[in-house]
């Protein structure tokens, strides 16, 4: 339909639509017909009424420099009063925004460009917001199950999760708010503040329903992507329901297999030097069940930890027995199991060969064994007659 058309390339429109339902869409569609223009305002940019969003009109002044030298005036960008956009697509600088409710859309005097001044270059977590928001405008309907499980599986890589069963959404919450998308939601305002602890998250990812568009956008972005690319490819493939993970590969397993995930580099790094639970814990800032469901949900951890545990302990345990044995050459193996009877009962269980490489070079407890018979052939008997008469 022509009209929906419209609405999509010069309305905010655009940034809402993919999230909207299909009876909306009937019921935009038809209010279009009927003449009734403002009715798609109410239906497609609807919020929760205890967290509304504003739409201030926002500016770049570089691009209206251009406007006005290539086509002679300036004109309002759509992208720009995106709710998730606040950085220049083209530009890359910050926008000016006009705060408050204007029925007219008045663009910036002359004044108001010369006052005008070019922030420093925006934070990486803001380009993200405005590639991923952005990044809506090319896509026509969402697949809501695949992009929720698509959170969930990334929430697991990242650590923030374990499994998708029994989630402490506290622990959401608190990984949210020590995010920069989270500051970021702060400092802009416009309603996006209310955003900030992460309370809304837990009922998007559970509950059978779209959710709003501001919401899965700030979400995504938050979820420490290496690049600004990286989290819009990521996007659109989950949106669109391909079987992508975030790396480009195909998946070979679907979405609904619990899979092992492999454990964050961070925890990688912190099992490569601790010796324990409580260095882990300590190291981490993490509780021991933290500790233990990192270690079962990626064996490869798991095994790498043990391995190094056991080789640390083994070169332990041997360098012990050989420095006692240095000093003591007189050391019998008997002494020797009882001084150091925690290092020998480990040696014998995991490393027996070793071990008795070591005991071998110990004298015996009683010395050597005297032997049964005499080496001489023992005398005849004839001999032994005469020697009695």
């Amino acid at each position: 339909m022509e009209g929906i058309d419209l609405l999509r390339r010069h309305t905010i429109a655009n940034f809402y639509w993919p999230f909207t339902s299909v009876v909306a869409r009937q019921s935009v569609v038809g209010a279009l017909r009927g003449g009734a223009t403002n009715h798609w305002r109410r239906t497609l940019c609807s919020s929760s009424r205890t967290q509304p969003i504003e739409h201030p009109l926002k500016w770049c002044p570089e691009c209206v420099v251009t406007d006005q030298g290539h086509i002679g005036r300036a004109y309002w960008h759509v992208q720009h009063q995106f709710p998730t956009t606040t950085v220049c697509p083209l530009h890359q600088n910050a926008l000016h925004q006009i705060p408050g409710h204007q029925k007219v859309w008045l663009l910036p005097s002359k004044s108001a460009l010369q006052l005008a001044k070019t922030d420093s270059l925006p934070s990486r977590s803001t380009r993200i917001l405005e590639r991923v928001g952005g990044a809506l405008t090319r896509i026509d309907a969402i697949d809501i199950a695949f992009l929720r499980k698509s959170a969930l599986r990334r929430l697991r890589e990242a650590g923030v999760i374990f499994s998708t069963n029994g989630v402490s959404h506290e622990r959401i919450e608190r990984w949210f708010s020590q995010t920069p998308t989270a500051a970021w939601c702060e400092a802009t305002g416009n309603g996006l503040e209310n955003f900030r602890d992460g309370k809304w998250i837990s009922s998007m990812l559970w509950r059978r329903h779209l959710g709003n568009a501001v919401r899965w956008v700030v979400l995504w972005s938050a979820l420490n992507w290496e690049s600004p690319e990286v989290a819009v490819a990521s996007f659109t493939d989950a949106c669109r329901g391909h079987g992508h993970d975030f790396g480009g590969q195909l998946t070979l397993f679907g979405m609904d297999v619990e899979m092992p995930t492999r454990a964050p580099e961070h925890v990688w790094e912190a099992f490569s030097e601790c010796s324990s639970y409580a260095d882990a814990m300590l190291k981490l800032q993490c509780s021991r069940g933290d500790v233990v469901r990192w270690l079962e949900l990626d064996p490869e951890l798991r095994l790498h930890w043990r391995r190094r545990l056991q080789s640390e302990k083994k070169a332990h345990c041997l360098t012990t027995i050989r420095t006692a044995l240095t000093t003591n050459p007189n050391l019998t193996r008997r002494t020797l199991e009882e001084q150091f009877s925690a290092d020998v009962r480990w040696l014998r269980q995991h490393a027996f060969r070793e071990l008795d490489g070591l005991l071998r070079a110990i004298p015996a407890r009683d010395g050597k064994q005297s032997e049964l018979l005499h080496r001489n052939p023992p005398p005849d008997c004839d001999d032994a007659h005469a020697t009695n008469e």
